[in-house]
């Protein structure tokens, strides 16, 4: 009876987890929110970072351009060194790759 109710705790945590992973209209909303871009920038950089951040890089940026302080911090303590840079090099480069030319077009 104690596995059953063990297993079946792990499994709630486990989709609970998944149910509040960040997507492309959060990242647009956090873009807009946090900085003076333009939504068109905003869009362009979700798709990229989408595509070039792992899952959990991907809500880490969403979580700090949300200011969710909570997530952010549960999410750095969970990335490794690796995805932590893509994320912080993303964001320093992301908004020049789509204000350049780029911005309607999600490479």
């Amino acid at each position: 009876m104690k596995i059953r109710i063990t297993a079946i705790l792990v499994l709630l945590l486990a989709s609970s987890l998944t149910v509040n992973a960040a997507t492309v209209p959060d990242f647009i909303a956090g873009c807009q929110s946090f900085s003076n871009l333009e939504e068109s920038i905003c869009e362009c950089m979700a798709e990229k970072a989408k595509k070039r951040l792992s899952p959990d890089g991907f809500d880490f940026v969403v979580a700090s351009m949300q200011k969710n302080n909570a997530e952010t911090s549960r999410l750095r303590s969970k990335l490794s060194f690796g995805e932590l840079m893509a994320a912080g090099t993303f964001m320093a480069n992301g908004p020049g790759e789509c204000a350049g030319g780029s911005a309607g077009h999600a490479h």
